[in-house]
């Protein structure tokens, strides 16, 4: 398994990151799937979730409704399963100090 710990960031704010995952997929599919189920979270009236997390489906929406776009940046490339779980855990707690990120890992269970 080739993954890759990636950030989400809005083309206004680069060097921000508001959410860390994974994935073994190309990154720019990875990438159009957060912003379809972001999507689908809000274009049936704001009330549907199909699970996931209803802050970054926000954080997503309101990116694009102020015009900059959602990009993905590689963090740490060709990563095995166990290796890849760990050093996106590792960002997480890493970036989760500064409140910004919208993972649900880094989210006190009152607001998930």
């Amino acid at each position: 398994m080739n993954a890759t710990v990636y950030a989400l960031v809005a083309s206004d704010f680069p060097g921000v990151f508001r959410y860390i995952g994974v994935t073994v997929q190309p990154l720019a599919r990875r990438l159009l799937a957060h912003c379809y189920e972001a999507g689908a979270k809000y274009d049936f009236g704001g009330t549907r979730y199909y699970g996931g997390d209803r802050r970054k489906a926000a954080w997503i929406q309101e990116v694009i409704a102020r015009g900059a776009e959602v990009l993905i940046v590689p963090l740490v490339e060709q990563l095995d399963e166990t290796e890849s779980r760990v050093t996106e855990r590792q960002l997480i707690a890493e970036h989760s100090p500064g409140g910004q990120l919208l993972n649900l890992q880094s989210v006190p269970p009152s607001l998930t």
